[in-house]
């Protein structure tokens, strides 16, 4: 406040006129100035143009502006209690960020699949290594399991299943949420302990598993050789529905590993957003890239399967070797990938980097930032490819907010890397410490609802509350 004498000077003879100096540098970041003339406070901002806006600047002097006004209707108000936002911003992020509202398809899982078998039961869903199985296969092999996992009469609505990858994990899951259960994955990779830690916390009284890891699960008592001959079993009746896909156990990283239970819904939500969103057709192909103990690679799982297209397996061996799954892109001519971007970077030092994607349309890139210097490499030499940034934490479903990053948008996307817009059904907002929201620019907590939303943690009340 610039709280000086505003007298005017009188000499004899000469006319006074102020000059206001033209100011060509900023000696602070950003200076507010103000001083008092003709009964009004004028007020200037003085800015760093490096690093503000002319328009972050023109929103700051309106937050500005409403603070004082509603201070001078009441001197008592917090500050944190005034809303700052003009009607006009704050319709911009609740509806203009979030409108991508559609009409949400009320099926399951299953119910979606035996589409994609009427339609073209003859299709290959499935390859692993030499080994293939139709739609039609998958149907029949999923049912057998189905009906054998009904036969064990159990009483929790999740079913463990400890398979390696191969074709019969897949025949695993969908067996399951055909016998009206949730899929438990376990991934054999990973430390015994987090498994037993995980089936004792689940109450999961059923486990699928390979004979070879049978012996591992002495104590199990209701157990599910899946690799089994196949016997012949009476048909049970129709499993009860049930809303509940999977439980995935959370890495642990804020503190102990939490179960997240997610709905078949959900599921469905997601898939009908990702298959219009990238166009995919039953042409299209796609191999699993990480762990299935993980949703990274649901989106492949899932988005194939209920979609009518191919979905490729390989050893982990494989898909860790840059030379040997650059290699099997272009044999196979896959067209789709989800991966994270230092699994997709590591990819780039292959000696084939620069000739074994052209089959490839769009490649997902999750779980990580993204490391733009990548994209920007690989639009280079692929330029038709579409990347897209794809966020969200397992509590909402695979992915909740997601944007493509194409050779039209990659210079902009260096200037500012964003993970794009809430996906259909999903709304996100961006929240201050009190739950308010915050000015667009304006750092705050990511809060997502929507129908990705999961129904909680599993057997953990109070923290799904």
């Amino acid at each position: 406040f610039q709280n000086f004498s505003s007298e005017t000077l009188t000499i004899p003879d000469l006319k006074l006129e102020k000059y206001e100096p033209s100011v060509t540098k900023s000696k602070f970041d950003l200076t507010l100035l103000a001083n008092e003339s003709e009964g009004e406070l004028r007020l200037s901002f003085n800015y760093s143009t490096s690093i503000f806006h002319e328009d972050t600047i023109r929103r700051f002097a309106a937050y500005f502006k409403r603070i004082v006004v509603e201070i001078i209707k009441d001197a008592n108000v917090r500050i944190s209690e005034i809303e700052i936002l003009s009607p006009e911003e704050r319709n911009k992020v609740l509806d203009i960020f979030n409108s991508s509202l559609e009409v949400c398809e009320d099926q399951t899982v299953i119910e979606l699949f035996r589409k994609q078998v009427e339609k073209a039961p003859k299709e290959i869903a499935l390859v692993f290594g030499e080994e293939r199985l139709t739609y039609e296969e998958l149907d029949k092999k999923s049912d057998h399991l189905s009906v054998r996992l009904r036969a064990l009469n159990q009483t929790s609505d999740l079913t463990a299943i400890y398979v390696e990858p191969s074709l019969d994990l897949i025949v695993g899951i969908i067996g399951i949420l055909k016998a009206g259960k949730g899929f438990l994955p376990l991934d054999p990779d990973q430390d015994s302990h987090r498994h037993d830690r995980i089936l004792e916390e689940s109450k999961s009284d059923v486990l699928i598993v390979q004979e070879k890891f049978a012996d591992r699960f002495s104590f199990f008592e209701k157990k599910l050789i899946i690799d089994d001959d196949p016997i012949e079993l009476e048909e049970l009746e129709s499993a009860v529905s049930n809303d509940l896909a999977y439980v995935i156990y959370t890495s642990g990283s804020t503190g102990e590993p939490k179960g997240v239970k997610v709905k078949q819904t959900s599921v469905v939500n997601y898939v009908n957003w990702f298959k219009g969103f990238c166009e995919l057709s039953p042409g299209d192909k796609s191999v699993l890239t990480s762990s299935f103990s993980f949703d990274l690679g649901y989106t492949a799982l899932f988005s194939t399967l209920l979609t009518g297209c191919e979905l490729h397996i390989v050893e982990k061996a494989t898909y860790l070797s840059p030379d040997l799954f650059l290699k099997y892109i272009k044999d196979k001519g896959i067209s789709f990938l989800k991966l994270t971007p230092s699994l997709f970077s590591a990819f780039m030092e292959g000696v084939h980097f620069s000739s074994a994607l052209s089959s490839l349309r769009v490649i997902v890139l999750g779980g990580e930032k993204i490391r733009v210097e990548d994209v920007e490499k690989s639009l280079s030499i692929y330029p038709d490819i579409r990347f897209i940034n794809h966020y969200g934490p397992t509590e909402s479903t695979i992915g909740s907010v997601a944007g493509y990053v194409d050779r039209d948008s990659i210079d902009g996307y260096l200037l500012r890397p964003t993970i794009g817009k809430p996906i259909s059904n999903t709304k996100c907002y961006i929240l201050g410490n009190g739950d308010e929201l915050v000015p667009i620019g304006v750092p705050g907590e990511l809060c997502i609802s929507g129908a990705g939303l999961a129904e909680g943690y599993l057997n953990n009340e109070s923290l799904t509350r």
